[in-house]
């Protein structure tokens, strides 16, 4: 993915696919890379859904080492495929139509 199609996906609860992987990987993209620290401009840290609450509490915490050690480098060049999920469900949210769709 481009940074314009990886946009509506960053910062969200995601589940997604890498280039030659047919599994789901579920958690949050982040760009919390420091600038001097990125290999590339597309590189991001992942953090998986199952330690999403560790890490949450680490950032609360203000514990950059606990962080650092949950979090995963990610090149969203390998992306192929994402979609935004509930958290409960870990099903794609599907876009509920507007009330103007509906009245139409």
């Amino acid at each position: 993915m481009t940074h314009l199609q990886f946009f509506p996906y960053h910062n969200k609860l995601i589940r997604f696919r890498c280039r030659g992987n047919s599994e789901w990987i579920y958690g949050v993209i982040l760009d919390i890379i420091e600038y001097g620290q990125k290999k590339a401009s597309t590189h991001y840290s992942f953090i998986p859904i199952r330690l999403l609450d560790k890490w949450k509490l680490a950032f609360r915490n203000g514990n950059k080492t606990a962080m650092k050690r949950i979090e995963k480098d990610i090149d969203i060049k390998s992306i192929v495929n994402a979609e935004v999920i509930n958290l409960k469900t870990k099903q794609p949210i599907t876009k509920q139509p507007s009330r103007l769709q509906l009245l139409s």
